[in-house]
């Protein structure tokens, strides 16, 4: 038994992280897309 315990507490818990995980990632993206001006460089344009 306590090895089922230990088996659906490890995949609770990887499910949580993962979770947690993921919307920090979703909510990062997003935000960059948000404010591209904050994050992509301004490049020179090169004239030849």
């Amino acid at each position: 038994m306590k090895k089922k315990y230990k088996k659906v507490i490890y995949i609770f818990s990887f499910i949580v992280l993962f979770s947690i995980i993921g919307g920090v990632v979703k909510y990062s993206l997003g935000y960059i897309d948000d404010n591209p001006d904050l994050y992509i460089p301004k490049t020179k344009n090169i004239t030849i």
